[in-house]
């Protein structure tokens, strides 16, 4: 049955063999970034604010250590790059389908289920080798049924083939014309730090 080892800092004690066993140490976090926590064996867990330490913060939305935001503009794909390098990144990189996810959630809840936001995809230095703004060689990649094209009739400049993506409202993508706005884009860079010198910004 149950015991207690008379150490807070362990859970589940249990009774073997006339003994009270240990069961495993507690895992202390009280979900704040400005605190260290430890566990103190006869107290439990105790958090520690930080001075002069970081904590993550993001004005748009955060995903681990990566910041997300969508807005709506209309604005041609070197221009959206332009005004997410102005916010401290670049249009949207997607390194799996859980980020491929998170991006079309955002640009549905700021521009709309039908919104074909730009993405920070493009081959315009070398016609099909396909790289992120940030300089990143694509790894992943979720192109829509006989995408890319790289449709040379479809832009409004003669002999210009589509060389930059937008994702569609199913959340695949497609390559379109650089000279083309469009009303939506998503930028990403990775989630900013403030110092916790003062206990209330963190707290």
């Amino acid at each position: 049955g149950g015991c207690s080892d008379g150490d807070a800092c362990t859970v589940g004690d249990a009774c073997q063999g006339a003994k009270c066993v240990p069961g495993p140490k507690s895992v202390c976090n009280d979900g704040e970034p400005c605190t260290t926590d430890a566990c103190d064996p006869k107290g439990g867990c105790v958090a520690t604010v930080l001075a002069g330490g970081s904590a993550p913060t993001c004005d748009g939305v955060q995903a681990g250590d990566t910041c997300w935001k969508a807005t709506a503009a209309n604005l041609t794909w070197a221009q959206a790059e332009q005004a997410c390098v102005g916010w401290g990144g670049h249009l949207a990189r997607i390194d799996s389908a859980a980020e491929n996810a998170t991006v079309r959630t955002l640009a549905t809840g700021v521009c709309g289920a039908n919104s074909t936001p730009w993405i920070g995809l493009s081959d315009q230095a070398v016609e099909g080798k396909f790289v992120w703004s940030d300089g990143t060689p694509a790894s992943y990649t979720n192109w829509g049924g006989n995408q890319p094209d790289n449709c040379v009739g479809c832009c409004s400049i003669a002999n210009a083939g589509e060389d930059v993506v937008q994702m569609f409202g199913n959340g695949t993508w497609n390559d379109l014309c650089a000279a083309t706005p469009l009303g939506c884009y998503v930028c990403r860079r990775p989630a900013p730090t403030v110092a916790c010198a003062d206990e209330a910004k963190c707290l």
